[in-house]
């Protein structure tokens, strides 16, 4: 028996930039959709969809500033990787914020539908 996988997205190399296959543009789904989804929504900044500038991460506002509040960027996080379908609990959530550098890691990993998905991400804002 076949199994397909549920597409959930274009297919996105470790630039953010799209990518085909030898089939054409490459779709992307199920646990590295999940990861690939959940990615992007932490790198996603406040205000920067025009739609709706209420969305995404408050990274101006909340993290990159002088004096954070790092009890409140870890449950900013916390809420940012469950709001990502597929996603049922955080079962680790490591953060580490350079005043310095003014970026942040964040290590995480949490269980979805599909399995345990893991997920580090350095040198966070991309901007």
């Amino acid at each position: 028996m076949t199994t397909y996988q549920k597409i959930t997205d274009f297919g996105l190399d470790d630039d953010g930039d799209e990518y085909a296959d030898e089939t054409g543009l490459a779709m992307t789904g199920d646990l590295p959709g999940i990861k690939q989804q959940t990615t992007l929504r932490l790198g996603f900044f406040k205000g920067e969809w025009f739609l709706d500038e209420e969305r995404g991460i408050p990274w101006y506002e909340e993290i990159l500033i002088k004096s954070p509040n790092l009890i409140r960027i870890r449950e900013i996080f916390r809420e940012a990787i469950l709001s990502v379908s597929g996603i049922r609990e955080v079962t680790y959530l490591d953060l580490r914020f350079s005043a310095f550098a003014r970026t942040l890691d964040v290590n995480f990993r949490a269980s979805t539908d599909l399995g345990e998905l893991g997920i580090t991400l350095t040198g966070l804002p991309n901007a």
